[in-house]
């Protein structure tokens, strides 16, 4: 949501910290983010969290039961 302030966190034995930022848009892009890794976004400005994803094939998939049990 445009305005508010986001954090990317990537899973690494611990969530560690990629960046924040205020969206400028319906999205937010982050630079130098490690690839291969679950990740996980947070509206702080809102107080929301989305669900643990990861990225495959250029798609963007949140953790479920079908996304762990397919690999």
């Amino acid at each position: 949501k445009p305005g508010d302030e986001y954090v990317l966190f990537y899973w690494d034995n611990g969530w560690r910290e990629i960046g924040r930022q205020e969206a400028k848009y319906n999205f937010v892009k982050f630079e130098n983010v490690p690839m291969g890794k679950i990740y996980w976004l947070v509206d702080v400005t809102q107080g929301q969290e989305d669900l643990p994803f990861i990225y495959e094939d250029g798609k963007q998939l949140f953790i479920y039961d079908s996304v762990i049990t397919e690999k």
